[in-house]
């Protein structure tokens, strides 16, 4: 997930940005520099481990504010898990898999977590895994790893979230290709809601011709693909992340001053004044809270407009999601 705060808020000397941690009292380039491990041996470093941490942070108190006045539920759907059936594949020049399509909508993300298949092999191979756009053209690959399968349950890891934007509805290829590899056939996959705007189908791709085949004359499915379509906060931020910017550099701020309290690198009783930092560190997390709780109102309003979330049908105060995380 792209960080939308990166170009507003930064770390003078270091990067260039709208905003300068570094203007805060109490915070300069040299107590980031202080900060340096052996995992962030740098000021860049450092400063890019506090802009994850505030990210998360961001998006946390978000959805905690949100949460006030609804319930949030992120997954829409989800593939249904297979039973396996009798029948094995033959070994192919091309990609067995499926393709999956969801439905635009905004502020979601396709969640492609892994691909489980049963191989019937006697001894380990070594098989491609791909994801394919078949929206583009010409066709897009976004993921390509060779991993080693071995006899049985195999279960690829992807980790990909596929952003999905304004009115676009995706269409991924997802599938496994080896020249000695059987696998055992599947039940038809499926989505767990029945809504036509969802479409899965087994299928194969033929990289030669970048064609991707998807009939009743298959065979069969013989992957599982666990996959998830959600909403995501996370999608909403880059739209709030001006009005945002205060707020989130003060985040910064006080997440640099508890790391500092932390640090063995600062002896707090000789070098600096204790006190002012305990007394900075909670202001400025109190800052951030107060500058948070309007623009949150402004997320909550759009996120009423897009249908995210909608007044309650009954008697009860506030809001009800439509789905939401």
């Amino acid at each position: 997930m792209t960080n939308p705060f990166t170009t507003l808020v930064g770390l003078k000397d270091v990067t260039t940005a709208v905003s300068y941690v570094n203007d805060l009292p109490g915070l300069s380039t040299e107590l980031v520099e202080a900060l340096e491990t052996s995992d962030a041996p740098d000021a860049k470093a450092v400063w890019d481990r506090t802009h994850r941490a505030a990210l998360d942070r961001t998006i946390s108190e978000i959805e905690g504010l949100l949460a006030k006045e609804a319930n949030y539920n992120s997954v829409l759907a989800q593939m249904e898990q297979p039973q396996p059936l009798d029948g094995v594949s033959e070994p192919a020049l091309c990609f067995n898999g499926v393709t999956i399509e969801v439905p635009a909508s905004p502020n979601s993300r396709l969640r492609l977590m892994n691909l489980t298949f049963m191989a019937n092999i006697e001894s380990s191979v070594n098989a491609e895994l791909v994801i394919i756009d078949l929206k583009r053209k010409p066709h897009r690959e976004l993921q390509r790893m060779t991993h080693l399968v071995l006899p049985g349950v195999n279960t690829l890891p992807i980790g990909i979230d596929h952003n999905i934007a304004l009115l676009e509805s995706p269409r991924l290829f997802i599938g496994i290709k080896s020249t000695s590899l059987s696998l055992v056939k599947l039940s038809e996959p499926t989505w767990s809601v029945c809504n036509d705007s969802y479409k899965v189908a087994k299928a194969q791709y033929v990289e030669s011709v970048a064609a991707c085949i998807t009939n009743e004359n298959l065979p069969a499915c013989y992957v599982y693909l666990e996959a998830e379509h959600q909403r995501t906060l996370a999608a909403v931020l880059p739209r709030f992340a001006q009005q945002l910017r205060f707020a989130y550099l003060n985040l910064c701020g006080s997440l640099l001053m508890t790391e500092k309290l932390g640090s063995p690198n600062f002896n707090l009783f000789t070098n600096t004044n204790r006190e002012f930092t305990i007394e900075q560190e909670a202001a400025l997390e109190k800052q951030f809270k107060s500058s948070l709780k309007p623009v949150v109102r402004l997320i909550r309003d759009h996120l009423m407009q897009v249908g995210n979330l909608k007044p309650n049908a009954d008697d009860q105060a506030g809001y009800y999601s439509g789905s939401f995380v």
